[in-house]
C-alpha cells in the first residue's frame, strides 16, 4: 500500500479539525450565562479538535522531515511520525490543561515533558 492515501487522510482530517476549532472558538464562549452541561460540551470539543488539529499537523510537519532526511521506507515513517505527533499533541494538550487550572510551572512542564519522553523512548527501544 502506497503512503499517499495515508497522508491525503491526514491531511484532511487536520483541515475539518482546524475548521472545526475555529468554528468553535468564533461561536462559542466558556464565559456565557448557558447552562453549565453545553459550556462543559464545547470546552471538551474545543480540545478534542484542538487534539486532532495538532496531533495531524505535528504528524505531518514530522513526516515531511523524516523523508527529506532519512529516505527511508515511507509507511515506516509514516507510522513513526504519527505516533509521535500524537504524543506532542498530548503535551501540548497537557500544558494547556494545566495553564488553565493556573498550575502550570516550569517544573510541572518538564515532568510532562520527561513523562511523553518515557513513552517514546519505551516505543523506540521496543
Amino acid at each position: 500500500m502506497s503512503h499517499k492515501p495515508l497522508v491525503w487522510g491526514i491531511r484532511l482530517i487536520t483541515l475539518a479539525a482546524g475548521v472545526l476549532l475555529v468554528v468553535i472558538l468564533t461561536q462559542t464562549s466558556p464565559y456565557s450565562q448557558e447552562a453549565r452541561q453545553i459550556v462543559v460540551k464545547n470546552v471538551v470539543f474545543l480540545n478534542l479538535s484542538l487534539f486532532f488539529f495538532l496531533a495531524g499537523w505535528f504528524t505531518l510537519m514530522l513526516f515531511w522531515l523524516r523523508r527529506r532526511t532519512l529516505r527511508r521506507h515511507a509507511l515506516r515513517n509514516l507510522g513513526i511520525a504519527s505516533r509521535q505527533g500524537m504524543l506532542l499533541a498530548l503535551m501540548a494538550i497537557g500544558l494547556l490543561f494545566l495553564q488553565s487550572l493556573r498550575a502550570l510551572t516550569w517544573w510541572d512542564g518538564l515532568i510532562l515533558a520527561g513523562m511523553i519522553l518515557l513513552v517514546e523512548l519505551y516505543f523506540l527501544l521496543r
